[in-house]
């Protein structure tokens, strides 16, 4: 009796988590043990949540991603390293980077990213310590450094020059 009540606590425990965003198996499964659920109560209850489709690791990662490029403008780095960090694994992170970046190529991102910085100013009219800035900042995003660099207009056929 007493494992069949912690079931269904668990259960609700996750359901109400599960409504207020998605989650990860690995997200879930951290909540539940916080509260002292038993390994064999979560696995069925992440079993069953999954056999009822609303626990999906492959379909969270492609909306995470999704929200990562498009609303935080994220590189593809920073979104697979945050995709990680929810417990998803480096194919699917992977995989659901590249089913975003589809619809929303990584250029685009450092193209919006860049006007929303530079308010209508172009970036080849920066100055070599806002160009430099500009550069951190989207690193920091976590955009790869040739693609930056071929945004600010100093990468030609594999020739690095200096941002100026």
């Amino acid at each position: 009796m007493e494992a069949h009540l912690q079931y269904r606590r668990a259960r609700e425990r996750a359901l109400r988590l599960l409504a207020l965003r998605g989650r990860s198996r690995a997200e879930l499964r951290k909540k539940l043990a916080e509260r002292d659920f038993s390994k064999s109560v979560i696995d069925r209850v992440l079993e069953n949540l999954g056999e009822l489709g609303y626990l999906d690791d492959g379909a969270f990662a492609v909306n995470r991603a999704r929200h990562l490029a498009v609303n935080r403008l994220y590189g593809n780095r920073k979104i697979e390293e945050q995709l990680r960090e929810k417990g998803i694994s480096r194919e699917a992170a992977k995989e659901a980077v590249r089913e975003v970046r589809e619809e929303f190529p990584e250029r685009e991102g450092i193209a919006r990213y860049a006007a929303r910085k530079l308010r209508g100013r172009s970036p080849r009219s920066l100055d070599k310590k806002d160009r430099l800035a500009l550069a951190r900042a989207l690193q920091g995003k976590g955009y790869h450094l040739t693609l930056i660099l071929d945004y600010l207009g100093t990468y030609e056929e594999g020739t690095l020059y200096d941002i100026e």
